[in-house]
């Protein structure tokens, strides 16, 4: 889970922002990782860092 703060900067700096979804004990899962990123890189996007 990231600070609002960081939503607010990909604001200013018009860079998309993703939210994935976690699993029960809130930690992100390499499948679900992996996955986002296949799908945004087939929509044209270029993945470039994960909190």
């Amino acid at each position: 889970q990231a600070h609002s703060s960081v939503e607010k900067a990909d604001l200013i700096s018009l860079v998309k922002l993703r939210l994935l979804p976690t699993d029960e004990d809130l930690s992100q899962r390499g499948d679900t990782l992996g996955n986002a990123i296949n799908e945004d890189r087939e929509n044209g996007l270029v993945p470039f860092y994960v909190i």
